[in-house]
């Protein structure tokens, strides 16, 4: 909402009826709050957007409400073998016991891929929640602007995991 904005009582709000509960939305209100987010179009600023993104929408979430939040990002293979004493996975897999749905990335540290007109952030995370899994994440970003496109596969499975 723009700051000089007065907030209308809920009741007077159209509602966003493709979203959970129906919340109501201000006449004045952004249609995406990353639309107020501002950065140095840096590869830095990008990364940080794709990482802001995922925890504000998960801003208060608890239980069942939160996915990204079980998320670790990745900078190595994390089923290559590890010196004694290190850990693995967050859950202690074996790493014979997982499944490559994709190929394991050459690189796996956080990189930005910038042309004249636009950004893709590609990143690697791993989370537990359901079912062992290794995400690639992919945000697409127009120059200076910090809503993005993204998209995510799992590129590999691992046995267990859990649940809320």
């Amino acid at each position: 909402m723009p700051a000089e904005a007065e907030f209308p009582e809920p009741g007077q709000c159209l509602r966003e009826e493709d979203r959970f509960l129906h919340p109501p939305k201000p006449p004045l209100a952004l249609g995406d709050f990353m639309e107020a987010v501002e950065g140095d179009d840096s590869p830095w600023s990008y990364f940080s957007a794709s990482l802001f993104s995922r925890e504000a929408r998960e801003f208060g979430a608890i239980w069942h409400g939160v996915s990204w939040g079980t998320h670790e990002i990745l900078g190595k293979n994390p089923l290559e073998p590890r010196p004694k004493g290190k850990r693995r996975m967050r859950a202690g897999s074996v790493p014979g016991k997982w499944k490559w749905i994709q190929p394991a990335p050459e690189e796996w540290r956080p990189r930005a891929e910038m042309s004249a007109r636009a950004v893709q952030i590609i990143f690697y995370s791993e989370t537990s929640l359901g079912q062992q899994s290794i995400y690639r994440h992919v945000d697409s970003y127009r120059r200076k602007d910090y809503r993005s496109k993204a998209k995510h596969d799992v590129i590999a499975r691992g046995p267990g995991g859990y649940v809320f």
